[in-house]
């Protein structure tokens, strides 16, 4: 698909580039895209895999910030994306935290902030 793509980077360029623009990624989405509250809201966590369970000692992109966790689906490697969803599927907030921390931490702060903005 070279063609489709012709200015794709390596992998290995990618996490810079990644490791780089975070920060702003982020901002952009906290501050421009977020959804408003309807009075109906939906919680959910999700794994992000970083690598195989057999692949650990080798991986290098998340090295020192990612941690073994346990899911419904069972123990993996990497991080929890936990958000809360309007009923219009409109993203109201997010979270990225790592996988040893309780699900309720991050639902804690993230209601509080929620409710700060309706009132």
């Amino acid at each position: 698909m070279k063609g489709d793509f012709p200015s794709t980077v390596f992998y290995n360029r990618f996490t810079e580039l990644v490791g780089q623009n975070l920060m702003a990624m982020t901002l952009f989405l906290k501050t421009c895209c977020l959804g408003d509250s309807t009075g109906i809201s939906f919680v959910d966590s999700v794994p992000i895999r970083v690598c195989k369970p057999k692949r650990i000692r080798n991986n290098k992109v998340c090295k020192g910030s990612a941690t073994n966790g346990k899911s419904t689906i069972g123990w993996f490697y990497g991080f929890k994306l936990h958000s809360i969803i309007n009923d219009n599927g409109e993203i109201l907030n997010f979270t990225i935290t790592q996988t040893n921390i309780d699900d309720r931490i991050p639902l804690k702060k993230s209601t509080n902030y929620l409710f700060r903005l309706m009132v």
